[in-house]
């Protein structure tokens, strides 16, 4: 029988082909399983026909910054909006419902999407130095400092491999001055009040 996350995958997986314009195939099948699997939270939204409308995958947890606070961080691995739900404040509203639910002041990911990182400036406070303290505990490999549109930022170079995760379909999307394909921004803000 298929493992819960599996099913999970098969589940999701024709909205993350859509959001991606992407072909349905095992390989958007096996990304989503990974972005979905072993997570805390796994949201769900769907439409009164049963259509999946959008979904995020996240954990939270708690860090100590500076050995004097300690931080409730919602981590998203993943958040999709279907197209026709884009621009409708669905992952926005998605995002701050799970920071609340878990009490989170602080917001991190991994981003090569101008949404996700203005969906992220919507609601939270950016800070380079949470990003920068906080990214080899969020699996940012060798980070490193670079300036993206006009704001420091901390990279983590070739993150999603040597091309980038819209190919050359959503550039439109794509943050502009990443440099290499495969690199990806590391963004923590605190909370809005």
């Amino acid at each position: 029988a298929p493992e819960l996350s599996q099913m999970v995958a098969l589940g999701l997986a024709p909205k993350v082909a859509a959001g991606f314009l992407k072909e349905m195939t095992r390989e958007v099948i096996e990304d989503t399983e990974n972005h979905t699997r072993g997570v805390d939270r796994l949201r769900v939204i769907v439409d009164s026909s049963g259509e999946v409308g959008a979904f995020s995958a996240s954990n939270a947890r708690n860090v100590s910054i500076y050995k004097r606070e300690d931080k409730r961080v919602l981590h998203v691995g993943g958040i999709i909006v279907a197209p026709e739900l884009q621009g409708k404040r669905v992952g926005t509203s998605l995002v701050r419902s799970e920071m609340r639910i878990e009490g989170a002041n602080l917001l991190a990911f991994h981003t090569q999407n101008r949404y996700m990182l203005d969906l992220g400036e919507k609601v939270t406070q950016y800070s380079y130095m949470l990003s920068a303290v906080l990214a080899t505990e969020f699996e940012t490999l060798n980070p490193i400092e670079q300036i993206v549109g006009g704001v420091r930022r901390v990279i983590q170079e070739n993150r999603y491999g040597q091309g980038s995760l819209y190919g050359h379909l959503r550039r439109d999307i794509a943050i502009k001055g990443l440099g290499k394909g495969g690199n990806a921004i590391f963004y923590v803000g605190e909370r809005n009040k």
